[in-house]
C-alpha cells in the first residue's frame, strides 16, 4: 500500500530512543486527541480504558473504521516522524506483548492519521500530522 511504501524511508535504528517521540506522538495515557471530531469519538479508540473484553476492543475498532476518517497520503515533511511513531507502537507490543499496547498499535491510523476537521485552522496537514 501507499502508507506501507512511504513509512519504510525511515530506518528502525532511527527510534531506538523512545525520546525521539515526546512531542510527535499523541499521549494515549492523557486521552489527548487534536481535532474536534476525535474528541468526541476519544472513549472509542482509547486502548486499555475499560477494554476488559476483546469483544469490546473489536467493537471499538469497528467503529473507528466506519468512522474515522484516514488521510491517503502521508505529506513528506511528516512521514519520518510518523515513521518513527509506527516503529515505536511495534517494538512495544512485539516487546511486551500485553493487550494494551496490542490495542494501542492496531488504532494506531485512526489516532495519527485521522483527517483533521477543522477548515478554519490555518496549520498545514504536515503539522497537524506531526502534533499528533
Amino acid at each position: 500500500s501507499a502508507v506501507s511504501r512511504h513509512l519504510c524511508m525511515a530506518s528502525v535504528d532511527q527510534v531506538a530512543d523512545r525520546n525521539v517521540l515526546q512531542n510527535s506522538t499523541v499521549s494515549i495515557e492523557n486521552n489527548l486527541l487534536p481535532c474536534n471530531k476525535c474528541s468526541q469519538i476519544r472513549s472509542n479508540i482509547t486502548p486499555g480504558a475499560s477494554s476488559s473484553s476483546s469483544e469490546q476492543f473489536w467493537q471499538k475498532l469497528s467503529y473507528c473504521k466506519q468512522n474515522v476518517p484516514v488521510i491517503k497520503r502521508i505529506p513528506r515533511g511528516a512521514r519520518v516522524s510518523v515513521a518513527q511513531s509506527l516503529t515505536t507502537d511495534i517494538k512495544a507490543a512485539i516487546a511486551q506483548n500485553s493487550e494494551s499496547t496490542w490495542e494501542h498499535l492496531l488504532t494506531w491510523p485512526y489516532r495519527i492519521l485521522h483527517v483533521p476537521d477543522n477548515p478554519n485552522d490555518k496549520t498545514s496537514l504536515t503539522a497537524k500530522i506531526k502534533r499528533n
